[in-house]
């Protein structure tokens, strides 16, 4: 199975018209999928293996290549969620001036709904040119 995760890499890196992080989720995707059906415990480490990387090409897809058509709302709740520890209790967390409901009603009024439909829709072009099946 090493050599075939080191194929996937190699073949990656040398496809110039798909990005690599599109060939790798994809591949890790299907390689995972198999060992799965296979169902065999002596793969569990690799499956394991397949998943983590998996997620790691897909995050870093979505994050670098397509963009956040809301950001911004994105970035505040990600805010929001780190403050939610067992030290701050959740009716602390609007007391914090960067994530107060006043920020939040701002960030949502300066979204408009045709703005971020327009932005959806690009990301869904750019997916569909880069996927292998478009």
């Amino acid at each position: 199975l090493d050599a075939l995760f080191q194929a996937v890499d190699r073949a990656a890196k040398e496809q110039q018209k798909i990005p690599y992080e599109v060939v790798m989720f994809e591949n890790y995707h299907h390689i995972g999928r198999r060992l799965n059906w296979m169902g065999l415990a002596t793969l569990s480490e690799h499956l394991k293996n397949c998943d983590k990387v998996y997620r790691e090409h897909l995050e870093g897809y979505i994050k670098g290549k397509l963009g956040d058509p809301i950001e911004k709302i994105s970035t505040f709740f990600t805010g929001v969620k780190s403050c939610l520890t067992p030290a701050m209790r959740p009716e602390e967390v609007g007391f914090n001036m960067s994530y107060s409901k006043s920020v939040l009603v701002k960030l949502l009024d300066d979204h408009q709904f045709k703005v971020v439909k327009k932005s959806i829709d690009n990301s869904i072009a750019k997916i569909d040119k880069h996927h292998i099946w478009a």
